[in-house]
């Protein structure tokens, strides 16, 4: 399958499935994977060609994002959906503890990070 890049596939699974609200469990029932290939994706492990192709879908992302060293500037519906997460999160924040603000903030930095060229 060539190279994926793996921390890239990794940071999107982690933050779609907590975006939704998910566990491993669910997301792998919802895309006929395993738990444990979910989880393994998690850790920064390559998934099989046919995993891969259904996390893409399930992401919503074009397969090339991740693969060959391929990177792409942060898109316009990229910085919308970080701007919105960004709203969400200042207007929960008295619902919020302290450990899921600063996780949601540092998957979101990532993201920023590794979306730049």
């Amino acid at each position: 399958m060539g190279e994926v890049n793996l921390e890239l596939l990794m940071s999107h699974v982690m933050r779609h499935r907590a975006r939704r609200g998910q566990s491993q469990r669910e997301v792998a029932a919802e895309l006929g994977l395993s738990a444990s290939t979910v989880c393994r994706v998690e850790q920064g492990q390559a998934p099989d060609l046919a995993s891969f192709s259904k996390l893409c879908r399930w992401l919503g992302r074009d397969p090339a994002v991740y693969l060959g060293g391929v990177r792409k500037k942060l898109v316009s519906s990229e910085r919308e959906e970080i701007s919105s997460e960004l709203s969400w999160m200042l207007s929960s924040l008295d619902v919020m503890s302290p450990l899921e603000v600063r996780t949601r903030l540092e998957s979101l930095e990532r993201v920023v990070r590794e979306e730049q060229p």
